[in-house]
């Protein structure tokens, strides 16, 4: 290949991840490709063999891999944006360290789109979610009819897509100071992106979703009401830096937020209501079938 500056550079997001990390690199490595990507792994100072995992990768693949190690532990968020601004590529792939793709065209298939399409910004598409902790069937991330352009109006109204199913242009990711202060670094990536072009979505299986008590979209040290206030924060923040271009939709997410906050509080505080409800759902779901 004459030119090796990366057309895709690949982040991988690691802390305490040993029982998955292989796969996820080894799933990057499957990749089959007409250009050039770089894999940066931004080690965060795990407590268990991840670090070890990962350099015995750069160790084999040292034309390929980009380890960072931290000296301590930045936390998620740190961790993840100071691996992004590592990137090279013209474009940039996401994956978790417990997730792993399943499709070796993967790459090759959203840089063929993105390449052929310069007005999307972002371009996504459908993963399998497992279970790891629970015995639950395997389910789509993304409903099968799925239509294939996202608004940036839906992604502020909750429409979410797989963090490994990420692929966006480089050169149109910022990194403005209050999206360190962000709990969803995905969705806070995702907004600033669908601000500055389309969003394209592939309605292909190409990933694996983890969901585990080790996941990052799990993390019980983070009571709900939290979760709900930094949402809010992340809109009002998000709602700043678009000058209120999408304020009535922002204002709309806040208020459903909000809604759902005020039900957790007293569902916590009065768990008995918990029930009430499922009985109120109970009965519209049976009046339902009986027409």
């Amino acid at each position: 290949m004459a030119n090796n500056y990366p057309v895709v550079s690949v982040c991988i997001f690691a802390y305490n991840f040993e029982r998955f990390i292989a796969k996820a690199i080894e799933s990057v490595l499957m990749q089959r490709t007409d250009f050039n990507y770089e894999i940066i792994i931004g080690e965060d100072m795990s407590q268990d063999n991840t670090r070890g995992i990962c350099i015995r990768y750069l160790d084999l693949f040292p034309e390929r891999i980009k380890l960072l190690l931290r000296d301590h532990n930045l936390g998620m968020k740190k961790n993840v944006f100071d691996t992004l601004k590592e990137a090279k590529g013209t474009y940039v792939a996401l994956l978790d360290a417990d997730d792993y793709w399943i499709d070796s065209q993967k790459l090759q298939k959203q840089v063929d789109f993105m390449k052929s399409y310069q007005d999307f910004s972002l371009c996504c598409h459908n993963s399998i979610v497992i279970y790891e902790d629970h015995n639950i069937p395997p389910s789509y991330f993304n409903p099968r009819d799925q239509k294939d352009i996202i608004s940036i109006e839906e992604i502020i109204m909750n429409w979410s897509m797989a963090t490994g199913s990420m692929l966006f242009r480089n050169s149109l990711m910022t990194y403005p100071d209050w999206i360190y202060k962000s709990h969803n670094f995905d969705l806070a990536i995702q907004l600033i992106l669908a601000d500055k072009g389309k969003v394209k979505y592939l309605n292909e299986p190409m990933s694996v979703y983890r969901k585990s008590l080790q996941s990052n979209s799990f993390n019980p040290d983070y009571p709900f009401d939290f979760v709900y206030n930094k949402q809010i924060e992340l809109f009002n923040y998000y709602n700043k830096f678009t000058n209120y271009k999408y304020n009535s939709t922002i204002n709309s997410r806040i208020q459903s937020i909000s809604i759902n906050r005020t039900r957790y509080i007293r569902i916590k505080k009065y768990p008995f209501l918990k029930w009430i409800n499922l009985r109120r759902i109970l009965k519209k779901l049976i009046e339902y079938l009986e027409l």
